[in-house]
């Protein structure tokens, strides 16, 4: 964070045309999430100017690049950072869902270095908590906030353009299968005793079936997925306002087909019973959203079918994160475990696996 100065902070907001004459004259900077970001620094800036400067900013959100050379790496090899810097650039002016404002985008791909500052939204909406679950009320406004997000897309033109996003099956997305069939003897071994008798056949099966899942998501209607559409990614606000449901995090959207978003949320955001209960008219709203909005030649039984294909593919998210979890982290240990629950549950209620390529 050491970059960040008044000075830095008045030339990126005057390139970003949210001040003229004005310059920031000093700036407060508080760590936000300390200890928590793996791959990146968040920080809220609050800002002093040397005179009055009309509409500009109070405050704003900083986020930056890890300094942990590692997990910067990672960071690199994935592309996590350009993604979300080009995102804001290229989608966000299209987006048709709520996400905070960038003030400035800035990349420096030879260097390394990436920068966004963003809309403070303290005090305006409160983060989700993918621990503590949400209600139905809130269940069904992010379902259709997330179907109409999805209709703005579908088989739009501009999808095929957007060459810097990954397809759910470059090599890059594929990892992810990698990573899953190299956890799951572990996860089968430390948390066996727990898990459901059903979900191993299909558990099993996963890993070896993830290219294939992959390949047949990439023919499908092509969209953007979020695809880490959870709780803790999601700000919510007054109901009924523009800032109602608010969408974070955009470094790992990916361009195809699939409802890993829908399947994911529902699947790992909901308590179990109340899943069960109201799964079914969850998908019927998510699908009737999607139709209303003009998508056509989707009908809801492979709408259906697809959702659930999704759930299983979500088993990814508690079998990696259950062996490389911190568990003398509580919250970190609690929410793995819980999401272990809500998810191998919802792929043996769903009978999930049998949809897997034989």
């Amino acid at each position: 964070m050491n970059e960040i100065s008044p000075a830095w902070l008045t030339e990126a907001l005057r390139a970003g045309g949210h001040i003229e004459g004005a310059s920031v004259a000093r700036m407060q900077s508080t760590p936000i999430g300390e200890g928590v970001g793996f791959l990146g620094e968040l920080r809220r800036i609050e800002l002093h100017y040397d005179r009055p400067a009309n509409g500009a900013p109070a405050s704003l959100i900083a986020k930056l690049p890890t300094t942990f050379p590692e997990a910067r790496e990672v960071g690199m090899q994935f592309r996590y950072y350009e993604r979300e810097n080009r995102f804001y650039e290229d989608v966000a002016p299209h987006i048709g869902l709520r996400i905070p404002r960038a003030y400035y985008i800035g990349s420096d791909l030879d260097a390394g270095n990436f920068a966004l500052l963003l809309e403070d939204l303290t005090g305006v909406a409160r983060l989700g908590d993918q621990l503590a679950a949400c209600d139905i009320p809130t269940a069904e406004m992010v379902v259709r906030e997330l179907a109409r997000f999805h209709a703005a897309w579908w088989n739009h033109p501009m999808v095929e353009n957007l060459d810097w996003m990954p397809r759910v099956n470059d090599p890059v997305q594929l990892y992810a299968g990698e990573l899953y069939q190299a956890a799951w003897p572990a996860f089968a071994q430390i948390w066996g005793d727990t898990l459901p008798t059903a979900l191993l056949e299909p558990g099993e099966k996963l890993g070896p079936a993830w290219t294939a899942v992959m390949d047949d998501f990439a023919t499908r209607d092509q969209f953007i997925s979020h695809t880490d559409f959870r709780l803790d990614n999601m700000l919510f606000g007054e109901p009924g306002s523009d800032t109602e449901l608010i969408v974070i995090d955009w470094q790992l959207c990916v361009r195809g087909g699939g409802l890993y978003d829908l399947g994911y949320f529902v699947s790992q955001s909901l308590p179990v019973e109340s899943r069960r209960k109201h799964e079914r008219n969850l998908i019927r709203l998510y699908h009737e959203t999607l139709t209303s909005a003009g998508v056509t030649n989707y009908p809801f039984e492979r709408c259906w079918d697809d959702y659930r294909i999704a759930v299983l593919v979500a088993l990814v998210i508690p079998v990696s994160a259950a062996v490389n979890t911190d568990l003398s982290n509580p919250r970190g240990a609690a929410v793995m475990k819980e999401i272990m629950i809500r998810s191998t549950t919802a792929v043996v209620d769903l009978n999930a696996g049998e949809l897997l390529p034989s």
